[in-house]
């Protein structure tokens, strides 16, 4: 380790790392290179309405042209139910999954 540190042995290191020819980068395309799998891509349902191209939400159909928002499955609730919620709204789905949370959050009383 005392000769890494010499400065003479490290003058000569350097003079022939430069006198060393540089290597070319290797000039392949990627693809070459690395093989990645292609898979085909996941085609969007279009609208059924005649003319548009815009993907479907419900029913076969965009929003604009009549696709229904699924509601929250609970009475006298008309929120959207989000498609992993069990057919609720956040709101319920939230009640039912960790009620004791909801009750107490509600049984605080309002500040004055």
């Amino acid at each position: 380790t005392n000769q890494l540190l010499n400065p003479s042995i490290m003058k000569q290191a350097v003079e022939e790392a430069v006198q060393q020819p540089i290597q070319q980068p290797i000039q392949q395309p990627v693809e070459q290179l690395v093989s990645v799998p292609s898979r085909p891509a996941k085609r969007r349902r279009q609208c059924r309405f005649p003319g548009c191209v815009k993907t479907i939400k419900s029913q076969g159909h965009c929003q604009r042209h009549g696709a229904r928002a699924k509601r929250c499955k609970v009475m006298e609730c008309d929120k959207q139910a989000q498609g992993t919620h069990d057919g609720m709204c956040k709101r319920h789905w939230n009640e039912s999954q960790c009620p004791e949370t909801v009750r107490q959050i509600t049984d605080i009383p309002p500040q004055p």
